[in-house]
């Protein structure tokens, strides 16, 4: 939805896939490697939307990460011009560092988006029983020195993200958004419980359940028809 909003406000905004995540199914339609959504142009870089499936597809994974990468950087090679800012919107480390790479070679600003704590961090006490998980652990932190600036959800993103950042690295906290367009004019049926409040999510404590528990508890006494 930021992308979308920024179309809307006027900048132009092109989305690039770096890597193909979904896997074939003929009743999607999505099976297109270039297009609009919603207003939004997008391309994948690797030529395709799937992912090779099997775990026995070494050279096709590795042939598609050459292809990703050839393709980007060729892409943005011929858009540097127009080209203000390099945003991404991932969560892997490796891809951080591609990111960073293209960003320096282009000589733009690299910005990093969360929305949630990384997984080394939600599972520190996996991720510091082994050497090889902390040495992932240690890399992954290291990666947070690399944007330029940080576009973050929550002050408590920012605490933890910012607090490994490079110094002269700038934030933006920006709370989730939402499309309401999509639950306007919504036909909704009745339902046995009332009114309700419903949780779709983990049951993890990373997640802020006690929050959420505690947040109802408040709604509760003054709402006991919810």
């Amino acid at each position: 939805s930021y992308t979308e909003e920024l179309v809307k406000a006027g900048v132009t905004v092109q989305v690039i896939c770096y890597y193909p995540t979904q896997v074939f199914n003929p009743q999607k339609t999505n099976y297109l490697s270039k297009g609009v959504c919603d207003g939004v142009d997008y391309y994948y870089t690797a030529g395709t939307v799937y992912r090779p499936r099997k775990k026995t597809a070494i050279f096709k994974k590795l042939w598609l990460n050459v292809k990703s990468c050839y393709n980007c950087y060729n892409y943005l090679r011929r858009n540097k011009s127009q080209i203000d800012v390099i945003q991404t919107y991932t969560a892997d480390m490796h891809l951080l560092k591609v990111a960073y790479f293209f960003s320096r070679i282009f000589n733009k600003p690299l910005v990093a988006e969360r929305s949630e704590l990384p997984i080394t961090h939600r599972e520190s006490e996996f991720y510091s029983k082994k050497l090889f998980r902390r040495i992932f652990k240690h890399r992954t932190e290291k990666s947070y020195q690399l944007p330029d600036a940080w576009l973050l959800e929550t002050q408590n993103l920012a605490d933890y993200y910012v607090s490994m950042a490079k110094k002269d690295v700038q934030l933006c906290i920006v709370p989730m958004t939402v499309d309401i367009h999509r639950f306007t004019n919504v036909e909704r049926d009745g339902s046995k419980f009332g009114k309700y409040i419903a949780y779709c999510g983990n049951m993890l404590e990373y997640d802020g359940i006690s929050i959420l528990i505690q947040a109802f508890a408040k709604i509760a006494v003054n709402h006991p028809d919810v």
